[in-house]
């Protein structure tokens, strides 16, 4: 049993926690077989581009950093993904959303993840205030399903409105407009997104460095 406020620290969270913490979430969403519907194969990953292969969490993680620089962020708008849940009538759960890919994210500052069940049986929680933490590599593209809601570029605010006023403009909708045409790459402020799957894969034959760097990182896993 999960004790209220568990905290677990690591100094360096690699790639493999993410995944087993990312894993569990999604393992625990997927709803128990019911007596009005089979849960066993109904629901599969939707087929066709810019699709994940396979059925993320119906509860989404919300992702925040006071400050990062992406590297050749690129938008597809309104995708429909399936997600592993059904709504009241039995029927398989799907979501609009956009599709982003990157290279890398670098000099992610004060990063801080959460998500929960959904039904209130347990929060997780990751953050750390490092300045070095880097998502993404070289050889390495990573993909997420989800939606920027919040982002400020501090080159298009550069008088009496900036990125530190409060609150802070809201550059989502352009920088989702202008990396749907070519692909983006700049030191943002304020950035928050709600984020349904991530995928990394290696480009090239060489083995990429870990994608996922996150030193001096606390996971707190929170229950009733």
């Amino acid at each position: 049993m999960l004790k209220k406020h568990n905290a677990f620290r690591k100094h360096s969270l690699r790639l493999r926690t993410l995944v087993v913490a990312v894993s569990l979430t999604v393992i625990s969403v997927v709803p128990s077989a019911g007596t009005t519907h089979a849960v066993a194969a109904t629901c599969t990953p939707a087929t066709g581009s810019h699709q994940p292969d396979f059925l993320p969490s119906a509860h989404p993680m919300t992702i925040t950093a006071d400050s990062l620089t992406a590297d050749s962020l690129g938008t597809d708008q309104n995708v429909t993904i399936n997600l592993a849940g059904y709504d009241s009538a039995g029927a398989c759960l799907s979501k609009t959303m956009n599709h982003y890919t990157f290279v890398s994210l670098t000099g992610v500052t004060n990063l801080h993840l959460s998500t929960t069940d959904g039904a209130g049986a347990y929060t997780l929680s990751l953050a750390s205030a490092s300045s070095s933490m880097q998502l993404g590599a070289q050889g390495v593209t990573t993909d997420f399903w989800g939606n920027i809601t919040q982002v400020c570029v501090p080159w298009l605010h550069l008088i009496i409105i900036t990125c530190s006023s409060n609150p802070p403009p809201n550059d989502a909708g352009l920088v989702d407009a202008a990396s749907s045409f070519f692909n983006v790459s700049s030191t943002v402020k304020d950035f928050q997104a709600t984020v349904y799957a991530i995928r990394s894969y290696a480009t090239g034959t060489t083995p990429p460095p870990d994608p996922v760097q996150i030193p001096a990182a606390t996971l707190t896993v929170t229950s009733p």
